[in-house]
Formats: structure tokens, C-alpha cells, sequence
């Protein structure tokens, strides 16, 4: 028997795999050693059809995933997210100034020789419609 998903014909050797091993996302050691005694059998097999090739693909995928570690982003300076929305705004130093109110000050900001003051930083996500906390380090 066969089932129609999405246009496709779909075998129910697919389905007996996903009934067997669902393709969920792999959290921990006991999941990866399920999933990779659920693959074994297949990868040694050169006779697969389509739809085991489909399982495979997306349980090696599932195991990639798990197995490469995920660094979180470092979090950007103050200095780096203002810099930021200064050219999405393409802002220059004076017009900063403007919304600081001195320019000597926007400058000493962005060259690092002064901090974003909690002031500062109101006025400027006030200014970028944003949360003061992108501005405080």
C-alpha cells in the first residue's frame, strides 16, 4: 500500500521507518545512540529506494546537528550595536552629536574613549525606537 503526501507517493517502508525511529530533533546521548542504531542497517544497504534515501538524509542531518556544537553568538559592545544602527541610518559622528547634544562627545563615544552613559543610552534608544539595554554594557 501507498500513502499520498504533498503530491508525492510515499511508500510505507518511510512510514514503518518514522514508526520505528521518528525524525525528531536528537537532545541527548540516549537519542543519538538510538538514532545511530536506527541508520546503521541503512547505511551498509546499497539497494535503498527513494523514500529510505529520504529517511537517511534527514536522520544524518538530525545526528549532524546534535553532534556539532552550537557556540552562542558573543554578545556586541554598546559601541558596536550604536555603530550598527548609525549606518542602517546612515548617520554620521555630527549627526549623532545632534541627538547627544555635542558632537565631541559622539565622538569620544565611538573612537571607545568615552561609555554610553544611562542617559546617553535613553536618548538614543529613544532616538532608534529600540530598548535601552542595547546601549548599556
Amino acid at each position: 500500500m501507498k500513502t499520498t503526501t504533498n503530491n508525492r507517493i510515499v511508500k510505507d517502508v518511510y512510514l514503518d521507518l518514522v514508526r520505528t525511529f521518528p525524525l525528531r530533533p536528537i537532545r541527548t546521548k540516549a537519542e543519538l545512540d538510538a538514532a545511530m542504531q536506527a541508520l546503521e542497517p541503512l547505511v551498509v544497504r546499497d539497494d535503498l529506494d527513494a523514500s529510505e534515501e529520504d529517511y537517511v538524509e534527514v536522520l544524518t542531518g538530525l545526528i549532524e546537528r546534535y553532534e556539532t556544537p552550537q557556540k552562542p553568538l558573543p554578545r556586541a559592545s554598546a559601541i558596536d550595536v550604536l555603530k550598527h544602527y548609525m549606518s542602517t541610518r546612515n548617520m554620521t559622528t555630527a549627526d549623532l552629536g545632534r541627538v547627544l547634544g555635542h558632537s565631541s562627545l559622539a565622538s569620544a563615544i565611538l573612537v571607545g574613549k568615552r561609555q554610553i552613559s544611562k542617559s546617553h543610552a535613553k536618548l538614543l534608544a529613544e532616538h532608534f525606537d529600540v530598548g535601552v539595554g542595547l546601549f548599556v554594557d
